[in-house]
């Protein structure tokens, strides 16, 4: 008798974990879709803000480039989170935070961007050279290596270098993108060790 009911208990567990399961993996591909589309609006809304919110043909036409590149480097950040670190794409509170703290690095830079505008042409002339040594690209990746592990943080690094690429002037977009990646390996490889001190601390 009790055998029999074991077994039935089993079978109604089975039958349960497999109709749940569909449902969740329907549920996390949508969360990530939500929070992805969550990190590229707020960075398209920051590059409007630096337009000041003009709309015109040539505007418009503009922010469909950079809203296009932008989904391409989501794309990328995605990619490598998913061959790298698949289980944070199925924590809800883990994406929220990566978008979180992405705009740790892109708000701050948006900032400094609209100050370097309107400060007066004499020390706009010796800042502009400066301004992408200005940017806060090592906040994100950091934060994400520290708290997530290294491929997170390199997914995130990538991201934010093609932000903050976007944001600036065009003529310094490459030097940013290039500064950005650079900042992001560093990062993910030394602040490692700084995840694994925390972790030994905790212990």
């Amino acid at each position: 008798m009790k055998q029999e009911l074991s077994k039935a208990r089993s079978q109604k567990t089975k039958t349960r974990a497999r109709q749940r399961g569909p449902r969740q993996t329907q549920r996390r591909p949508a969360m990530a879709s939500l929070t992805g589309l969550f990190m590229w609006l707020a960075v398209m809304l920051l590059r409007y803000a630096g337009m000041g919110f003009r709309w015109t043909p040539s505007e418009a036409a503009k922010l469909g480039g950079d809203g296009f590149l932008l989904f391409v480097a989501l794309l990328c950040s995605g990619m490598i989170l998913n061959l790298g670190a698949p289980r944070l794409l199925r924590r809800n509170s883990k994406l929220l935070l990566l978008g979180l703290v992405s705009l740790f690095s892109l708000v701050p830079t948006q900032a400094i961007l609209t100050l370097s505008a309107n400060l007066n042409p004499n020390t706009t002339a010796w800042v502009n050279p400066l301004l992408s040594f200005l940017l806060p690209l090592a906040i994100a990746p950091t934060l994400a290596t520290v708290l997530l592990g290294n491929v997170a943080g390199a997914a995130l690094g990538v991201w934010t270098a093609a932000g903050a690429a976007i944001l600036v002037p065009a003529d310094q977009r490459f030097v940013v993108l290039a500064m950005g990646l650079v900042v992001t390996v560093v990062a993910a490889h030394f602040a490692t060790d700084v995840r694994r001190r925390s972790t030994v601390f905790r212990i």
